[in-house]
């Protein structure tokens, strides 16, 4: 793997710590915007803004909650567009807007105010879409790996719920008493990192959707920036010149060849040779990946929705303090968690294939111990939450969210063709989005009637063990593989 590639890789998961999942750092950032007074108008409805409460109520508290359900669920249902975008027009393209977008969340962050609490909505949602339309760029690395394809992906995946980081240095620095908003006017110059690693670090369009190794890989990124100015400055080309153009193109031409015969011969690997993004969407394999993935992120986003006020129901105002920053920092390990995923893939197909297996079988192999393990490890945390077991919450959060988000994405690209993964990646997330608008209606419900959300819980304890189903099926597809 040559030094680009490498570094193409590591900027990746570094994109997407400090750019990717930032809204999954919203547990601290709303532990600073509660004690700033955000909201808490509505807690005395008589009062002017300037003489409200500073004390947060049942309303404030569901108004923090309804932030978050329409920031992650909205972003996830406008992903099926930067999809499009990015299969389209390119990756230059896709994150170009993907950046803009972030540009702007910091800077509506910077700008808010108690008294224009409302900003947050628009903030915290251009956060996560800018975010998933990051990751989503990002995915395309894993091609990078060859073999290994599947540990990438999961590692950009562990990276981008490591996201959390951001938000909490907001919170941390505010404990000290310096000023957060003057970090998120910083933070807004920052983002200016992605625009460089954009045309330098990332290609044109996209990679290839199979590569064996770097001779597969075409020029990209600074060197595709090289030859657009060549051809716009470039003179008439001298002899010579014409000479190495021309044994460019006829590179360019072998090289374009050999794409196509790799997709050609890593499509019928995966038994799906002419399949076209109907074809699908039609399959029952993609329906229940999307039950699957709809369920689980609507667990994840539910407690990590909640989690103030599950935490404040039987932990004083001190202890919910100090576990937000260690329930923050175990989410900021995730890039550590996340791997094991795509090791559990990868080495599963490896010694499937050891075993005498074909390469497609041995890859649906992976696929069931991934999404099998992710489905138990739901389960268990759903016990530890229901249970209130604190610590364990947090350790099977960490693992089950890097678990559950890796073996979604892996599944969604190796399963299918990868000329469709922006669509179906994306109408993955929409229709997850969708069913996350629910979050809000539980949080409400158990506010008002279930103020521990104990029932709740035990019901999200039978709603992740239904996850199975999914790996069944997939089980069943390893099955009948040849």
């Amino acid at each position: 793997m040559k030094l680009q590639h490498i570094a193409s890789i590591l900027n990746g998961c570094l994109e997407c710590i400090l750019f990717g999942g930032v809204i999954f750092g919203w547990p601290s950032l709303e532990y600073i915007l509660k004690h700033e007074g955000y909201f808490t108008y509505l807690c005395n409805k008589n009062s002017t803004l300037a003489e409200a409460t500073t004390e947060q109520c049942d309303e404030s508290y569901k108004m923090f909650n309804l932030v978050f359900t329409i920031a992650l669920a909205l972003s996830q249902t406008i992903l099926p567009i930067g999809g499009y975008v990015l299969d389209r027009f390119g990756t230059w393209t896709h994150r170009g807007v993907a950046v803009l977008l972030l540009t702007s969340a910091a800077t509506c962050l910077a700008l808010s105010t108690v008294d224009t609490s409302i900003l947050l909505f628009p903030s915290m949602l251009i956060f996560a879409t800018s975010g998933f339309s990051i990751l989503m760029s990002n995915i395309q690395l894993g091609n990078l790996a060859g073999k290994a394809r599947a540990s990438i992906i999961t590692l950009l995946n562990g990276s981008f719920d490591s996201g959390t980081f951001v938000f909490l240095m907001f919170k941390i620095a505010h404990d000290q008493g310096l000023d957060w908003k003057l970090m998120a006017k910083a933070y807004a110059v920052f983002t200016i990192l992605p625009w460089i690693s954009t045309f330098i670090l990332m290609p044109r369009k996209r990679f290839p959707s199979s590569i064996t190794g770097d001779s597969d890989i075409p020029a990209y990124g600074v060197f595709e920036i090289r030859t657009l100015l060549k051809e716009i400055f470039q003179s008439k080309p001298t002899v010579a010149e014409q000479a190495e153009d021309g044994n460019e193109e006829t590179n360019k031409f072998e090289q374009k060849m050999a794409t196509k015969t790799d997709q050609v011969s890593d499509e019928a690997d995966r038994d799906t040779p002419e399949k076209s993004l109907k074809q699908c969407l039609k399959s029952p394999m993609f329906w229940s990946g999307q039950f699957y993935f709809c369920i689980l992120n609507l667990r994840i986003i539910f407690f990590l929705g909640s989690f103030s006020t599950w935490l404040g129901s039987f932990q004083s105002d001190g202890n919910v303090s100090r576990l937000t920053d260690i329930f923050s920092i175990l989410l900021v390990l995730a890039i550590f968690v996340s791997p094991a995923n795509g090791l559990i893939t990868d080495g599963t197909v490896y010694f499937s294939e050891k075993r005498g297996c074909s390469k497609l079988k041995s890859t649906w192999n992976g696929l069931f111990a991934s999404t099998f393990a992710t489905s138990l490890l739901a389960v268990l945390f759903s016990i530890a939450v229901a249970f209130k077991q604190t610590y364990a919450s947090f350790v099977f959060l960490v693992i089950t969210r890097s678990f559950v988000y890796a073996s979604n994405t892996a599944f969604v690209s190796i399963a299918f063709p990868s000329g469709h993964f922006g669509k179906l990646y994306g109408i993955n997330n929409l229709i997850a989005g969708i069913s996350g608008f629910l979050q809000y209606g539980l949080f409400s419900i158990g506010i008002a009637v279930d103020r521990n959300f104990k029932i709740t819980n035990f019901v999200m304890i039978v709603m992740s063990a239904c996850t199975f189903i999914h790996s069944i099926i997939v089980y069943r597809k390893s099955r009948k593989t040849a």
